[in-house]
């Protein structure tokens, strides 16, 4: 009953969300369940935390039906070593062993250090693998639920997959800066420089994904950027964003 609470809520919102609509009683009961503290325009925030904590929740299902005892760390401890050596050593399992990673997160984000330390040094090893690279993006957007702004510190490692997959890449982006509340400057400097290259590429995908991260930007950090850059840099484009164009026209 308690790890499927967030799979009805998703299921609710998605079946209001695509019919009639919500009630504002009804929309704000699902935000506060959500532990967001202000209303949220944009869906698609909403629907990543329902879609983030439902995985998490189905993941450990299995687990709570064994036991249910709450966690304990020293038994994590021991799940992260064994975890960090499949990750090493099996090549084809990437993607559930980076999701094993970041569930650890959610229950003791004390971990995060021991953690992103075993993970850089495997990286070292597996520079030239495509699939490790794209994994390890995905597994740094995910956590940026759990660990926030702390991610912003692996943006070198993000940026890395945009040559196997530039969207996808700049999507991660996006995600540490929605759920950070403050911003370094070395993260800012990287990434705002990265993005006014890729706004000039032709591909319509990362046009919009560029975008999107100037659009987080603003609704987050807006003091930081430099209005006359942006607008230059968008000159002559469709903007994707409303926002986008209230912020080049000052409104």
């Amino acid at each position: 009953e308690e790890d499927t609470k967030i799979l009805r809520l998703l299921n609710r919102f998605r079946s209001a969300s695509a019919a009639h609509g919500f009630n504002e009683k009804e929309y704000k009961e699902i935000l506060k369940q959500l532990g967001f503290k202000r209303a949220i325009k944009d869906y698609s925030v909403i629907y990543e935390k329902l879609i983030s904590r439902v995985s998490y929740d189905v993941e450990h299902i299995y687990f709570n039906l064994i036991t249910q005892d709450p966690p304990i760390l020293d038994y994590y401890k021991n799940y992260l070593k064994e975890s960090l050596k499949e990750l090493e050593n099996n090549s084809k399992s990437y993607q559930s062993t980076f999701e094993e990673l970041a569930s650890y997160l959610y229950d003791f984000p004390e971990l995060y250090d021991e953690l992103i330390k075993g993970v850089i040094k495997i990286y070292s090893s597996k520079k030239a693998d495509q699939n490790f690279i794209i994994e390890f993006g995905c597994f740094i957007g995910s956590i940026s639920y759990s660990v926030k702004e702390r991610t912003q510190d692996l943006v070198e490692y993000i940026l890395e997959g945009y040559t196997y997959n530039k969207p996808l890449t700049i999507a991660h982006l996006s995600h540490i800066i929605k759920n950070s509340s403050k911003i370094s400057d070395t993260f800012y400097n990287q990434v705002y420089k990265f993005i006014l290259e890729s706004l000039k590429d032709k591909n319509g995908d990362v046009d919009f994904c560029s975008q999107h991260v100037i659009f987080c930007m603003i609704e987050k950090f807006p003091k930081k950027l430099n209005k006359e850059e942006i607008t230059e840099a968008l000159k002559n484009r469709k903007i994707h964003y409303d926002l986008i164009t209230k912020f080049i026209e000052g409104k």
